[in-house]
């Protein structure tokens, strides 16, 4: 199942920045995050996940330190290919 994790920041997360970074990384290593996008103003990012359910996908949102800190919050939409 492919996710989408639409992240909106309530403060400035730049404190967090090498944190967040290897945060992703662990993600990547273990498969579960592919592609990591930041919004054009700055105001939050896109993450694309691939896991096996939902949960997975949102526990793996959850695990990141902006999210744990209450820097960002996160919208998690499951996506279809267009066929």
């Amino acid at each position: 199942m492919t996710f989408l994790a639409l992240t909106s920041n309530l403060g400035d997360p730049r404190a967090y920045a090498d944190e967040e970074a290897a945060a992703t990384a662990r993600l990547r290593e273990a498969g579960l995050l592919g592609d990591v996008y930041v919004r054009a103003d700055y105001t939050g990012a896109v993450l694309v996940l691939t896991t096996d359910d939902r949960a997975t996908a949102e526990q793996a949102v959850a695990s990141l330190p902006l999210v744990r800190a209450g820097v960002t919050t996160a919208e998690i939409i499951e996506v279809l290919p267009f066929t």
